[in-house]
């Protein structure tokens, strides 16, 4: 019985790594900037906790906001190296290395006050095979007159 339980153990083990992907996606600072501003860059790393080199995509876009009743918007996503100096899309990381990037979510100048945009943040492949965990960054717009 005990060495049953310790197998089906293993297997769920083994389920949760293998769902979570090679690569593990983390925020390591957040924007400086307040919510009344138009854009907004948010430092990001990605770890390859995989025994092989990965190439990946970083795919942000947006997602639908839960929770709220209040109107969502549509933001521009774009991905930049840890210098902020040029835009980056496809990825190589050896196996037990970590990336930093830069995130830089723009709202339009004309955006909805009082409205929320969810920007969803993942590693995919080429063929979008998801490759990580997934982080969801939530961005108020709000009025600035309700702003102290």
């Amino acid at each position: 019985m005990k060495t049953i339980v310790t197998i089906v153990l293993i297997c769920f083990s083994a389920l949760y790594s293998y769902s979570q992907g090679p690569l593990k996606l983390s925020i390591i600072k957040g924007t400086e900037k307040p919510n009344t501003e138009n854009e907004h860059f948010y430092l990001l790393e990605i770890s390859n906790t995989s025994n092989a080199t990965t190439t990946f995509n970083i795919s942000a876009s947006d997602k639908s906001c839960n929770n709220t009743k209040l109107q969502q918007i549509e933001m521009k996503q774009e991905i930049f190296d840890k210098q902020k100096s040029k835009t980056i899309n496809t990825l190589n990381i050896p196996s037990g290395k970590t990336i930093e990037f830069y995130l830089k979510i723009t709202r339009p100048t004309n955006a909805r006050q009082n409205s929320w945009n969810c920007t969803e943040v993942k590693a995919v492949t080429s063929n979008g095979i998801l490759l990580s965990n997934i982080i969801t960054i939530e961005s108020l717009i709000p009025n600035p007159n309700d702003v102290n």
